[in-house]
């Protein structure tokens, strides 16, 4: 009786060290955000919350302060493997309307650059974990390049750091599945404007 043999095939060494060097700088990167946060807040480097007063909301009465409107400004990098490499400069427009503080629902417009040359626009659903700057987005699009357009999903995380009562920064990674029959993975940073 004949036996099936799977065997997993990398196409390129380079791509599978892209994979494993970008989100560890992505966690490095975190990391040193959140001494450089924690330094300023205290003499020590500690990672306690502040005061949920200081985060207050009086509109809303809760302790941490949210927006229903966010228009956000992505610049990044982004990264794919069908027969060979092709990388790029990402940059992105996005708009998020929150229902409520764990839901929302966000369009996007993406161009990456270089080799890539290609449009993205698309949207979906947003998840927000409360008291936290953590936010998961899925959701689908179509890419347009050279005259003709392919469909993906999207999947992308980020961890937003507020800078005031308006304005925050947050580091962003994500994959974007079935463009071109391979996926494209991205990572970057996102300056947020709430209103």
């Amino acid at each position: 009786m004949p036996m099936l043999i799977i065997e997993p095939k990398i196409t390129s060494p380079s791509l599978l060290n892209r994979w494993c060097f970008t989100p560890l700088l992505f966690v490095v990167a975190m990391g040193l955000s959140l001494l450089a946060n924690a330094a300023e807040e205290t003499p020590g480097i500690t990672f306690d919350l502040p005061p949920a007063e200081e985060h207050a909301a009086p509109e809303h009465g809760d302790e941490y302060a949210f927006h229903h409107h966010h228009l956000g400004l992505f610049l990044g990098y982004a990264v794919k493997d069908a027969d060979k490499i092709k990388d790029g400069f990402k940059v992105g427009l996005e708009y998020e309307y929150q229902f409520i503080k764990w839901l929302g629902v966000r369009g996007f417009a993406d161009y990456e650059a270089g080799d890539l040359d290609k449009w993205l626009f698309g949207g979906g659903a947003s998840f927000h974990v409360p008291k936290t700057g953590l936010g998961i987005f899925t959701g689908g699009g179509v890419e347009t390049h050279g005259g003709h357009s392919d469909s993906f999903f999207r999947l992308s995380a980020e961890y937003k750091f507020k800078l005031n009562d308006k304005w925050s920064v947050a580091p962003a990674v994500g994959y974007d599945f079935g463009r071109d029959e391979s996926g494209a993975f991205f990572v970057g940073a996102m300056l947020g404007f709430g209103f």
